[in-house]
């Protein structure tokens, strides 16, 4: 499986003090400083740091309005980036902490939870091109449990490493397929079993996506048919 999800590069730069006042109140009150490389920043002011509601642009074009405590930006905010990517959601201590949903340049939707600025804890992927992951996310990336709806039409729900499949999980294929066992790096590889739109159960081992190994298929009216199985089909009865 490709990767699903673009780990977030984010950068934040804090506001930490003022320098230039160029209006207002930039101690205890409403002001607007702004510094020689672009950094401005309007709104409140506590003991001479950004403290309750404001608007930061940064030098490299990043907007934020939000909440502010002692010049980080913590609260309640949105920021949008010059390619397009926008968060809205919780902050502290000028990343993205706690809930939070961002749009990224690709048009994917994240919407979920957060630590230090990447996805982290349960959340909910919406692919532009169709589809979406539900489950859990770890430092940016696809956890080890959740649940993928591909455009295509598959559905798999269980276990995941390193972006693929990996563990035990059901796969489900639109035309009426579903494999339910052990996974790994993608693949049906283990213990699983098959059941196929004709009503056929085939259960056993699987390597590469194929019954390989000892495994016995049952037919819609129920008789069995055990065995040693190569490439997917039976060359060996059992006695």
């Amino acid at each position: 499986m490709k990767q699903i999800f673009v780990v977030l590069f984010i950068v934040m730069i804090p506001m930490i003090g003022h320098t230039e006042c160029i209006s207002g109140n930039c101690q205890d009150g409403l002001g607007t400083f702004e510094l020689p490389d672009g950094h401005k920043y309007e709104g409140a002011w506590q003991e001479g740091k950004p403290s309750g509601y404001g608007r930061a642009i940064l030098p490299n074009g990043n907007k934020y309005i939000g909440e502010f405590f002692e010049g980080a930006w913590r609260g309640h905010g949105a920021e949008i980036y010059p390619d397009g990517r926008k968060y809205i959601g919780e902050f502290d201590g000028s990343k993205y902490n706690g809930e939070g949903t961002i749009v990224t340049p690709y048009g994917d939707t994240y919407t979920g939870q957060f630590t230090d600025g990447e996805p982290d804890g349960t959340g909910k992927m919406v692919f532009k091109e169709g589809g979406f992951f539900v489950g859990v996310f770890e430092k940016g990336k696809v956890g080890n449990q959740g649940t993928l709806f591909t455009p295509k039409g598959l559905v798999y729900v269980g276990s995941f490493r390193e972006e693929a499949f990996d563990g035990m999980g059901t796969m489900t294929w639109p035309d009426g397929r579903t494999y339910s066992g052990q996974w790994v790096k993608g693949e049906m590889q283990g213990k699983g079993t098959m059941l196929w739109p004709d009503k056929r159960i085939t259960t056993g081992s699987w390597q590469g996506g194929i019954l390989e190994g000892i495994g016995c298929e049952f037919d819609p009216k129920g008789l069995e048919s055990c065995g040693l199985f190569q490439k997917g089909k039976l060359v060996k009865a059992a006695k």
